[in-house]
């Protein structure tokens, strides 16, 4: 099927949860898609600019759902399961990027997704991580929080610095990982003094 070319912040509202798009051109939003994505979303080596959103480009992507080709700036402040690209991933993720900084209250925080149980393949995050959530476990990741069940994740880099303090279930690539498997990732050591 031809993608439909979105250009503007309102047409990208708008779309179809299991349409076909295409970005036409840079954009900046100021809300992430709300409803739960399942079709195909090709940023074309565009950019989405993130004007202070609550979330990531997507809230949550189903497992049909593919996104690549996009670049993401800006900066993200919100609270639980959020992250530069998407919040909660089921679907693939490839060849995409986060220069977006995240400020978070809660956990399950990532610089490409919050939660995966999806695959991310090729991307990478520059973005810093913050999150003043003081509780246990916070799930923190420089490209994944939290990544579970089928998930894989694949030629991966994070440089962006990650500041959560003296905490647990947290990492330079993926703060808590019992997925499949983790492969060809790096990162940048002064990104997370734990590593991992």
């Amino acid at each position: 099927d031809t993608a439909t070319v979105i250009t503007t912040a309102e047409q990208f509202a708008k779309m179809d949860a299991g349409g076909n798009y295409k970005l036409g051109k840079d954009i900046t939003v100021t809300t992430p898609y709300a409803n739960d994505f399942s079709g195909t979303f090709d940023g074309a080596g565009h950019t989405v600019t993130l004007n202070a959103t609550s979330n990531g480009v997507f809230v949550k992507t189903g497992n049909k759902a593919e996104i690549k080709n996009l670049a993401v700036k800006g900066s993200v402040s919100g609270g639980k399961e959020i992250g530069g690209l998407v919040g909660i991933n089921a679907g693939i993720i490839t060849m995409c990027k986060n220069e977006a900084d995240i400020v978070s209250n809660d956990r399950y925080v990532g610089g490409i997704a919050g939660k995966n149980t999806g695959s991310i393949n090729d991307c990478y995050n520059v973005g810093n991580i913050n999150t003043t959530y003081n509780g246990k476990s916070r799930y923190i990741g420089g490209i994944v929080g939290n990544s579970s069940d089928a998930s894989a994740i694949s030629n991966c880099y994070n440089v962006g610095t990650i500041s959560v303090g003296n905490i647990t279930n947290c990492g330079a690539i993926v703060g808590w990982h019992n997925g499949n498997k983790i492969s060809g990732c790096y990162y940048l050591t002064d990104s997370y003094s734990k590593g991992g």
